[in-house]
């Protein structure tokens, strides 16, 4: 299967394995899916949210150190986000977050690469042969769908009361598998 026709669920798995490699403090949100009345019912009073994107990642992009942590909604190649998912990257890049989305595996790849949380250039298409360790400089921000531009340019600090207002060290916990 070539990595355009790749379903989001395979995007997703094979970029979570790459973020585990890259020790990465990071969450999947698990919000796709049918589901019944009862279930959809019971997990909105829990707090799930429509929308929300994909993959939050809490440690400071590398690239954009002036963020809070970076958020990606992740797409089928040629799929966009829906309004809700739009309103919700929006929101995030408000409060000082790296936000954005991107439509299949190598346009995922090249946001993280861009981020600084993956090595530029590192192999994509199965899990066990990315090498993602390394935090260098992205030599260039490599455009991944209408709103790059905006998503990944520069933006002032949080206003005070944001994640920023107070200095974060790097957490020294690491969830690994």
């Amino acid at each position: 299967m070539s990595q355009l026709h790749l379903s989001e669920a395979v995007v997703q798995r094979r970029i979570v394995a790459m973020l585990l490699k890259s020790r990465v403090l990071f969450a999947a949100v698990p919000n796709g899916g049918k589901r019944d009345v009862v279930e959809a019912a019971q997990l909105k009073r829990a707090g799930v949210r429509a929308g929300v994107p994909d993959l939050l990642i809490f440690d400071k992009p590398p690239n954009f150190p002036g963020h809070c942590g970076a958020a990606l909604e992740l797409k089928r190649a040629g799929k966009k986000p829906t309004p809700k998912q739009e309103k919700w990257l929006a929101d995030l890049k408000i409060l000082g977050w790296l936000s954005g989305y991107a439509a299949g595996l190598p346009a995922a790849v090249a946001w993280l690469e861009a981020a600084g949380y993956l090595t530029p250039h590192a192999p994509a298409p199965a899990p066990a042969a990315a090498s993602c360790r390394g935090r260098s400089v992205a030599s260039r921000l490599l455009p991944v769908g209408p709103l790059a531009a905006t998503i990944l340019s520069p933006m002032p600090a949080p206003t005070p009361g944001k994640c920023a207002a107070a200095p974060v060290a790097p957490s020294p916990v690491r969830h690994d598998p």
